[in-house]
């Protein structure tokens, strides 16, 4: 629940430096994400707090070059997933997602060039070019 907590925390333009500075991702996230399957099983708890461990680090340090998370090969398919999952509007991980949970993380990592050829491989600009689709239609569904 705490990692869930941080990944709140994170979203907030104010607090990302606080966090940054306590060093939440170093002593926090980065321990939670080595945790392996083997300890604690491949149930959705474990999976939920993968995901939010992956986010709120993206959304603290994902701007950097070699951020923590270029060094974690699923970090970018979690978000991926948690992105494809919030547009279907669908349960991962004991979690409905919204794409907006994904897209914060993904906007972070994008600035990075090392990151790049990695989103670019896993499909995030198909994914984004249905996110404004998905935009455009509800607003001219809101208009017509």
């Amino acid at each position: 629940k705490a990692v869930g907590a941080f990944n709140c925390l994170s979203t907030y333009e104010a607090v990302r430096p606080k966090l940054v500075q306590k060093k939440v991702v170093e002593e926090a996230l980065l321990p939670a994400l080595a945790l392996r399957k083997k300890t604690f099983g491949d149930g959705d708890e474990y999976k939920a707090m993968r995901a939010d461990a992956v986010m709120a680090s993206a959304n603290l340090v994902g701007k950097q070059e070699f951020s923590v998370l270029a060094s974690e090969p699923d970090a970018f398919k979690t978000v991926m997933k948690c992105l494809r999952y919030g547009l279907e509007a669908q349960v991962w991980a004991g979690v409905t997602w919204t794409a907006y949970s994904a897209l914060l993380p993904l906007s972070k990592l994008t600035v990075s060039d090392c990151n790049k050829p990695i989103l670019h491989e896993l499909g995030l600009v198909v994914l984004l070019v249905r996110v404004l689709q998905e935009c455009i239609n509800k607003i001219e569904l809101e208009l017509g």
